[in-house]
């Protein structure tokens, strides 16, 4: 009799599991500051339990590799980047992470050479060439605007210049406002001779009588 035999089966089941949580960020990213002119890089640090697959950036001014590690990608200009750095794992799960990026320019132009003294031969013009080295745009200015003038680089004289000693203050300005000065003095000499109007011819004069003749010079 075997209706007390009790039969047995078996069942086969799959359990899945799903990973819903998202990357995280080891650090806080505070907003950065660079000099104009200078690279920009940061490490951005993430972790995931499943594993990191891939960063990217939101401005194409900027690159980012799978490890996190951000940069400039072209010549940043004065101004400030708000950044939206993404992480994401291998399940597709992701975290972002806001920032701004501020470019300043802080750095004075550089004169190259030092501007130096000058000398001018009364009546001749001035016309002296100076330069700086600065990343951003540069204008020319001088003290004394009513007998000097800046064409461009080139200092010239505003007016005819008297002989004497003209005290210059040249200062160059980049477009962010940052200056910087030199002094120097412009001597003009008078190095011509004298002149007669006209040429004196020999004279002749009868003996006992009086003679005068007037001599003209400039």
């Amino acid at each position: 009799d075997t209706s007390n035999v009790a039969s047995a089966s078996s069942r086969s089941f799959t359990v899945s599991t799903a990973d819903v949580n998202n990357p995280t960020f080891n650090e806080s990213v505070n907003d950065q500051t660079v000099e104009y002119g200078n690279s920009f890089s940061i490490k951005i640090n993430a972790s995931d339990d499943v594993g990191i697959d891939t960063f990217r950036v939101n401005d194409s001014n900027f690159v980012i590799d799978s490890t996190g590690l951000l940069k400039n990608a072209t010549f940043l200009s004065v101004g400030v980047y708000n950044l939206n750095v993404t992480v994401n794992d291998t399940d597709g799960n992701e975290n972002s992470t806001l920032f701004s990026v501020t470019v300043v320019d802080t750095t004075n132009p550089v004169w190259n050479p030092l501007p130096s003294n000058q000398v001018v031969h009364y009546p001749d013009g001035l016309s002296y060439s100076v330069n700086v080295d600065d990343l951003s745009s540069v204008s020319y200015y001088v003290n004394d605007s009513v007998n000097f003038v800046f064409n461009g680089n080139i200092l010239e004289n505003n007016t005819l210049l008297t002989v004497g000693v003209y005290s210059l203050n040249l200062t160059a300005t980049d477009s962010s406002g940052n200056k910087n000065s030199s002094l120097i003095t412009v001597t003009v000499n008078d190095v011509n001779n004298p002149t007669f109007n006209e040429s004196v011819n020999d004279q002749t004069v009868e003996r006992s009588e009086e003679h005068t003749s007037e001599l003209q010079s400039h």
